[in-house]
C-alpha cells in the first residue's frame, strides 16, 4: 500500500528526470561529435517531452486524518511587488529632487536640467518617461528572486531583502548614472551622492513597511490521506466498484510570473536629451 500523493508525485518525477537524462546525454556526444570530421558542427537535439496521457488504477484501502500543506502565493506577491514599483518610482524621484535641487548651482549642467525636467517646472514628459524606466528596473530586479523576499516558513515579506533590491536600483540607474557626474561633482561628490541615497532609501522603507503591513503571502490547505493499492494483485483482491481510474494529462508549459522586459528597456535612461 503506497498514499496516492507519492504515486503521482513519483510518475512526474520520472517523465522531467527522463527529459533531463535525455538532455544530458545529447550534451555529453556533443564533445564526440564536434571533434573532427564532417559531423564537427551537427547539431545534436534537445528533448521536449509533449502532452502524454495516461491511467492509473488504484484501490482505496484507507482514508487517513487530513493534513495541512503550505505554501506560498507567489502570483499573489507578484502583484504585490508589481504595485509597489509602480508607486515606488514617483517616490524615489520625488525625494531625490528635494535633497538635489536646493544644492544645484550650475543650471547650464545637463544633470541639473534633467533634475528641472523631473520637477516639472518644464514638464515635457520627461517625469513619465522616467518613472515608468524605474519602475520596470524595480519589477525586474525582482524577476525570478520573489523567493528570496519571502520567509517561506512565515510568508511574510523579508523587508531588509525589498531595500536591497530597491536600493539597487536607485543607484544603478539614477543616482550613480554618469550622466549626473558633472552636477554631484559639484554639489558634494560622492559623499552626497550616498546622503541622497540614504535619504530617499528612508522614504523607500517607510512605504514598503506600509505597503507590506504584516501581509501574509503563505496558503495552507487541506488534503486527504488516501491509502491506495496499485499492483494488479492487489487489485484483484478487491471489488470491482471499489477500483478507480485516474487519468493523468502531462502538458509541459511555462508558467511565468514575472515581467520580462528587452535590454533595451532596462539600459540606463539618456538624461542629456
Amino acid at each position: 500500500m503506497a498514499k496516492l500523493k507519492s504515486i503521482i508525485g513519483s510518475i512526474l518525477r520520472d517523465i522531467i528526470n527522463a527529459q533531463h537524462e535525455a538532455n544530458l546525454y545529447s550534451y555529453a556526444l556533443s564533445d564526440s561529435y564536434g571533434k573532427e570530421g564532417k559531423v564537427k558542427d551537427f547539431q545534436l537535439p534537445g528533448v521536449v517531452i509533449s502532452d502524454m496521457e495516461m491511467e492509473l488504477k488504484y484501490g482505496v484501502t484507507d482514508l487517513i486524518e487530513s493534513t495541512q500543506e503550505s505554501n506560498i502565493n507567489f502570483a499573489r506577491l507578484n502583484s504585490f511587488i508589481t504595485e509597489l514599483c509602480n508607486k515606488m518610482s514617483g517616490t524615489i524621484i520625488t525625494t531625490a529632487i528635494k535633497e538635489i535641487d536646493s544644492k544645484i548651482t550650475d543650471h547650464n549642467d545637463k544633470g541639473a536640467q534633467f533634475i528641472q525636467k523631473l520637477k516639472g517646472d518644464t514638464y515635457d514628459g520627461t517625469r513619465i518617461a522616467f518613472e515608468r524606466f524605474l519602475s520596470r528596473c524595480c519589477k525586474h530586479a525582482f524577476n525570478g528572486k520573489l523567493f528570496k523576499i519571502v520567509n517561506k516558513e512565515t510568508g511574510m515579506i523579508r523587508i531588509e531583502k525589498v531595500e536591497e533590491k530597491f536600493e539597487k536600483v536607485i543607484r544603478d540607474k539614477f543616482i550613480n548614472d554618469s550622466d549626473l557626474d558633472n552636477m554631484f561633482t559639484s554639489i558634494g561628490g560622492e559623499k552626497f551622492r550616498n546622503k541622497v541615497v540614504e535619504n530617499v532609501m528612508l522614504a523607500v522603507r517607510g512605504i514598503v513597511l506600509a505597503e507590506a503591513n504584516n501581509d501574509n503571502f503563505k496558503r495552507t490547505k487541506t488534503f486527504p490521506q488516501l491509502d491506495v493499492s496499485v499492483t494488479t494483485d492487489e487489485l484483484s483482491r478487491l471489488p470491482e466498484e471499489a477500483i478507480h481510474t485516474f487519468k493523468l494529462k502531462f502538458s509541459p508549459t511555462t508558467c511565468n510570473v514575472n515581467a520580462q522586459y528587452d535590454e533595451e528597456e532596462l539600459s540606463n535612461f539618456d538624461m542629456n536629451t
